[in-house]
């Protein structure tokens, strides 16, 4: 099994090593002196009095510590606790129909005792489990969501998902339920010791002194099966994965370490410079509370955009709570940046726009947004439910639009969570495309200069599920679709010039806009472009287009010299 007495000793270590040799690592709840430590979850299960044993645990040991051996569990209120009270989470994906959870029903029984009889289903496992790695590690406080929040009282849902980041970022160590696809599959799976031990190769080969003996040793340790587990493929996990200090993975074939300053698995105990897992350094050390002096406004921008794009690939189950699922995070980049959270925007920041409009989906999802609850406003990567989404970054570009202003309507008090709307209002360079773009080869009539047509490469990224039906030829080709088709009304909006070394070309990029009918001057977004020149004769040229006023007085909110034009994006 991969919860073993050798198990136990090496997560041991692991938590020991940490708190005493990782500086970037210890201190998570903050001191007992500090006014801005983390607070404790309001609520906490009781998993009974300590009984430690030494590093030779026994399975004998192991066994009385189970739930079976040891039927003590019961919910405490966390308000009269100390504020140093050691506690652990977990990850996990919920049985459908969760196992055991706390309601109206079962809340004063649940503070008496939490009936072993419901911890005992199948469906319950990883719930179980949970309890009893708790134990082992010598912990007695662990924090579950579907045992510390009660779902049928909203206000108290809303108050602990607005305290997630704190009560994760506060634990001492996230259990996370990794190869598991529902409560019934557990921490603990079964497994082959001979596929994990290290295979082993004599080897014997010249050097500088003559023939040396020596030993090839190959681990079969690897994070990208943690990264593409059932687990970590669900949205709500991805922040509490990030967050969290330490996170000890229960995959299929061993356990996984990880924390801001060691990853490591159970046949790589003190890791290797060659174990990568989803999250870079350049995440990593935003994950720590880094000042902003520290780290630039720049890397604060290229992290957030390399944050939303592996959020993205994740999925939750209700799609209006895209948002909400990643608020912690939201709040957690609001701090280390200064930001008020009047500066978040429905998944992007102020200080980022118009720079960070230019998201593109690059695996398209034909769910229509209108087929959906509201989620966020067209100019927000959370408003398509696709599978991934990136941005067109490039380095020594030049603006030619700017944010005149832009403001999200709540659903909530939450300023990081859902939304009944928002909208944008943009100046800058704009156009009307009147010509189709060619399917085979993106070309595209983009002005005329003279007597002459110039002609120059259009590249299209489209948000697919917002094109209409009657405007498109859909072709699924290695995952690029070609639409045969440009939409009857598309209109251009140029937002970045990017002039590469050499100075003899340029790529112009901005936003495909579609008007909202009878509203002066209001669109939804239609995707991105990018306009590829490969002279600077075409770049002007292609300039000039977006310099002529051509647009009518409907088209517009105001016009500012030179050739400025004010719309606003919903």
């Amino acid at each position: 099994m991969t919860w073993s007495s050798h198990t136990v000793y090496q997560v041991r270590e692991w938590l020991k090593s940490c708190a005493e040799s990782h500086p970037q690592c210890t201190g998570s709840r903050g001191k007992l002196d500090d006014p801005n430590r983390r607070p404790l979850p309001s609520r906490l299960l009781d998993t009974g009095p300590l009984l430690l044993y030494g590093e030779d645990m026994s399975t004998a040991d192991m066994d009385s510590l189970s739930l079976e051996s040891n039927s003590y569990l019961r919910l405490c209120d966390t308000e009269l606790f100390p504020t140093d009270t050691k506690y652990l989470t977990l990850s996990h994906r919920w049985s459908n129909p969760p196992a055991v959870t706390l309601n109206n029903a079962t809340a004063e029984q649940f503070r008496s005792s939490i009936p072993i009889s419901e911890m005992l289903k199948p469906e319950a496992a990883t719930l179980k489990q949970a309890v009893h790695v708790t134990r082992c590690l010598g912990f007695r406080y662990l924090w579950i969501d579907a045992l510390c929040i009660n779902q049928e009282e909203e206000q108290d849902k809303q108050h602990e998902i607005s305290l997630m980041g704190e009560i994760y970022a506060g634990s001492e160590l996230n259990l996370a339920a990794t190869a598991a696809s529902s409560g019934s599959d557990g921490l603990f799976h079964k497994r082959n010791p001979m596929e994990v031990e290290p295979f082993r190769k004599r080897v014997r080969f010249y050097g500088d002194n003559g023939w040396i003996n020596g030993e090839i040793i190959v681990y079969t340790a690897n994070f990208k099966q943690v990264d593409i587990a059932p687990l970590n493929r669900r949205g709500w996990v991805f922040q509490e994965r990030l967050l969290a200090p330490r996170v000890l993975h229960f995959a299929g074939d061993q356990v996984y370490w990880t924390c801001s300053s060691l990853l490591a698995a159970e046949v790589m105990p003190y890791g290797n410079p060659a174990l990568k897992d989803l999250f870079g350094e350049e995440i990593r050390r935003w994950h720590l509370d880094i000042p902003l002096g520290q780290t630039s406004i720049g890397n604060c921008r290229n992290t957030w955009a390399r944050l939303i794009e592996s959020y993205s690939i994740t999925s939750v189950t209700f799609p209006q709570d895209k948002l909400v699922a990643i608020s912690a995070i939201s709040r957690k980049m609001c701090k280390v940046r200064n930001l008020s959270p009047k500066d978040y925007l429905a998944g992007l920041w102020r200080q980022d726009l118009p720079t960070h409009l230019l998201w593109v989906v690059y695996i398209p999802c034909r769910a229509k947004p209108e087929s959906l609850p509201y989620i966020a406003p067209s100019w927000s990567w959370a408003s398509l439910v696709t599978t991934g989404v990136s941005w067109l970054l490039f380095p020594r570009e030049s603006f030619v639009a700017d944010l005149v202003d832009a403001s999200v309507f709540l659903k909530t008090t939450d300023p990081f969570g859902s939304l009944i709307s928002g909208y944008i209002r943009l100046r800058g360079p704009m156009c009307k495309l009147n010509s189709r773009i060619s399917p085979s080869t993106g070309a595209v009539e983009i002005g005329r200069h003279g007597t002459y047509y110039q002609r120059s490469i259009i590249k299209t990224y489209w948000d697919y599920a917002r094109l209409p039906e009657d405007c498109s030829s859909f072709q699924d080709r290695r995952r690029h679709c070609l639409y045969n088709i440009t939409p009857p009304q598309l209109y251009l909006f140029l937002i970045r010039v990017y002039q590469r070394r050499n100075g003899e070309s340029s790529l112009l990029s901005g936003l495909m806009l579609q008007p909202i009918d009878g509203v002066k001057g209001r669109y939804r977004r239609l995707g991105c472009f990018r306009i590829d020149t490969d002279n600077l004769d075409l770049t002007r040229g292609a300039l000039d287009f977006f310099s002529v006023a051509t647009l009518g007085d409907d088209e517009f909110v105001s016009f500012e010299e030179p050739n400025m034009y004010v719309i606003d994006i919903i």
